[in-house]
């Protein structure tokens, strides 16, 4: 969730999807609120520091196309 080149979240223009930072627990987490067919897939998170770096990628899936795609 940031810019391949620097370590700021990217500024989406969907104001939909809202990147939150806490920095009393370090958590970041992204929120869609009206979830559409466009926003189904996977995302990826990229947390980095002077150790090292780290991926974590997460699929989000809409329960009624999961339920069309097994007709």
């Amino acid at each position: 969730m940031t810019e391949a080149d620097s370590s700021i979240p990217e500024k989406s223009a969907n104001f939909r999807a809202k990147i939150e930072h806490d920095p009393q627990t370090g958590i970041v987490s992204l929120t869609i609120s009206q979830m559409f067919n466009d926003d189904v897939g996977e995302y990826t998170c990229r947390a980095s520091n002077i150790h090292g770096e780290i991926f974590f990628h997460s699929g989000v899936y809409d329960s009624i196309i999961l339920e069309e795609n097994k007709l």
